[in-house]
């Protein structure tokens, strides 16, 4: 009768373990997004956020869905599409790089190409 009552207590610590990782792992998931970005058909100097540093590294200019331009470093996926004098629509699963807290801009994010929407000749 013992061991059973024991074997039902260690039980019970294991099923509850499993549901405490599982609410670990919900937690530490990344937030993100889907956007669409307008991508400009030459590139810039990127600033380096918080700095207002400009550094020698050519980042992608892109306009956001709100008209908001910016100089964004990289953008996973997307290095092999870009050809200068193009001037690209695409989607984008952009995800926070301060999970937990609210991002400002477009400078909160990494990016990862999930579609070329467009490409036109500038």
């Amino acid at each position: 009768m013992t061991n059973k009552i024991y074997n039902a207590f260690v039980l019970l610590i294991i099923i509850g373990l499993c549901f405490y990782s599982c609410n670990d792992d919900e937690k530490q998931k990344e937030e993100y997004k889907t956007m669409i970005l307008k991508v400009a058909a030459y590139r810039d100097y990127y600033v380096a956020p918080g700095h207002g540093i400009t550094t020698d590294i050519l980042g992608y200019v892109v306009t956001d869905e709100s008209n908001k331009t910016y100089v964004i470093e990289t953008i996973k996926g997307f290095e092999d599409e870009y050809e200068e004098g193009y001037e690209f629509v695409i989607k984008v699963k952009a995800v926070n790089k301060n999970q937990g807290e609210p991002v400002q801009d477009l400078l909160g994010y990494y990016y990862y190409l999930l579609e070329v929407l467009s490409k036109e000749k500038v």
